[in-house]
């Protein structure tokens, strides 16, 4: 109560006058603020909320029936909007709850009379922890095949991050129960992972087709929503127009020059050459040639490694 009083003064009052000496009644005037109010948001989506609110009830609760919760813009309750009540001194922030243009987390204590109207507040602080700069090479040169290694960089803040989960996903199908299928997980630390090679990127775990991968941050309360993601790429090479004439006039003996066209891919595969310099039957000799791809990252033979003798 403002003003510095002190007491409350009850005089009678008669036609003629009031009294001059009144009844009094001291004022205990009730302070029942929430303090050392704190919330870690462990929802690792940016703009939403999640975690658990806690706070030390005041010292007067013999009066408090409960504690109100709100979202609000400022520390003095603008734009507030309520959210949980409850009567002890914590309450559970579902995962998922936006964040929209609210700054605060505000706690009015509550009477059985009223709310109070000068609330503990806690200035939020929003977590957000995604997976940036996907990457996925496909070694598997096989139609509708995947192999590699997917690799990303972690966010700059994994304090509350502490696995990476990875699915294929199905960005064509608006259809929820056929839109991601899970593959793996990592913890936090590891930035990369082996897909094998012969992946199937037809009917993987249900899906229809798997047009691209994502990774989910996981938090110790829950999965974020919105994913990293990164379209797939297949890398297709296959030659055509394969054709070989036989030079070697014995019978069951075979000799000449294979030839084929190159895969209009050749990024990963090119020139190999085998002509077969021995002519007896049943043997083979001579050089097998090719040329190494643009990129070696993956390749366990050192670029100067270009030909193989076959003896005879």
């Amino acid at each position: 109560m403002g003003g510095g009083f002190s007491h409350f003064l009850v005089y009678a009052s008669s036609a003629l006058a009031e009294q001059s000496t009144p009844a009094f009644l001291q004022i205990d005037d009730r302070r029942a603020i929430a303090s050392s109010v704190s919330f870690d948001d462990f929802d690792l989506d940016l703009g939403e909320l999640g975690g658990t609110l806690s706070w030390v009830p005041a010292f007067d609760v013999h009066l408090i029936t409960m504690f109100n919760v709100y979202l609000a813009t400022d520390a003095f309750g603008a734009d507030r909007e309520m959210k949980l009540s409850s009567s002890s001194s914590s309450v559970a922030i579902v995962p998922d709850t936006p964040l929209r243009s609210f700054t605060h987390l505000l706690i009015y204590a509550a009477s059985s009379l009223v709310e109070q109207s000068t609330p503990g507040a806690l200035l939020l602080a929003d977590t957000s922890a995604t997976a940036e700069n996907l990457s996925l090479p496909d070694f598997d040169l096989d139609e509708k095949d995947l192999g590699g290694t997917l690799a990303w960089d972690e966010p700059l803040d994994t304090t509350k991050v502490t696995h990476y989960v990875v699915y294929f996903v199905n960005a064509n199908n608006s259809n929820e129960s056929d839109t991601r299928a899970y593959f793996d997980n990592v913890s936090v630390g590891i930035d990369t992972l082996t897909i094998p090679t012969d992946t199937a990127l037809t009917g993987y775990g249900g899906l229809v087709v798997s047009t691209h991968v994502a990774i989910y941050t996981l938090s110790t309360l829950v999965e974020q929503t919105t994913p990293a993601m990164l379209e797939i790429v297949n890398a297709i090479a296959s030659v055509s127009g394969t054709s070989f004439v036989d030079k070697d006039l014995d019978a069951s003996d075979l000799g000449g020059r294979i030839t084929w066209q190159n895969p209009a891919d050749i990024s990963k595969v090119d020139n190999v050459s085998f002509p077969d310099e021995d002519l007896d039957r049943g043997d083979l000799g001579g050089i097998l040639e090719w040329s190494p791809p643009l990129d070696i990252s993956q390749a366990k033979a050192t670029q100067s490694d270009r030909t193989v003798c076959v003896a005879a």
